[in-house]
């Protein structure tokens, strides 16, 4: 047996125990079940259900959620919106291998409010959530890098262009990219005239 062998089977330490957040006892029980939950204020209110660990303190009998099951009911509204939940945004971050700093910094992305959303403590808008789920294309996420590293519109018409014959045959029947090089010489030299009042 050699040393790594012998340093894998060690067993892990126990999880120190719960303490209950209203008495600090420690004589909580853990129950796994689903938990239905309210969203949303007024008429736009609405029950959603996440399985969560519900703790259950034996000494004060009140039941409480830890931050496992704040996450789980976090992911249940993300689903409900139709968003992200934080672990698959963090999943797309990683993807590409990069700190929070540099995806901020390649994406635009502020590097506060990422860090937010992949901790659940704020919901992405649509138009983010929209963006994000752009960025899971390869091709995408680097003409966002092309368009941050300040590569000309030339260098990604090549990009586009190069795509666009690899594309199916229906897709360059419905899509014409256009580079600045088949451009007429009026379209070259248009600009917008401004008029004074």
């Amino acid at each position: 047996m050699n040393k790594n062998s012998r340093i894998s089977t060690l067993p892990s330490p126990p999880d120190p125990p719960v303490a209950c957040p209203s008495c600090g006892q420690t004589d909580v029980t853990v129950e796994v079940r689903p938990l239905p939950f309210r969203y949303g204020e007024g008429e736009t209110a609405v029950e959603l259900e996440a399985a969560v660990p519900l703790h259950l303190c034996g000494s004060c009998r009140i039941q409480f959620l830890d931050r496992i099951g704040e996450e789980r009911q976090h992911a249940a509204v993300c689903a409900h919106l139709g968003l992200l939940a934080p672990d698959q945004i963090r999943i797309l971050r990683m993807k590409y291998k990069m700190t929070r700093a540099n995806f901020a910094r390649a994406t635009g992305i502020g590097e506060a409010s990422l860090a937010r959303w992949e901790r659940g403590e704020l919901l992405q808008s649509v138009a983010y959530d929209r963006y994000l789920r752009l960025l899971e294309s390869p091709h995408n996420f680097e003409c966002v890098r092309a368009m941050v590293d300040g590569k000309s519109r030339r260098d990604l018409s090549a990009t586009r262009g190069s795509e666009l014959s690899s594309a199916p045959q229906e897709h360059r029947k419905r899509f014409r990219f256009v580079s600045e090089d088949s451009y007429t010489p009026a379209q070259r030299s248009y600009s917008p005239v401004r008029r004074t009042a």
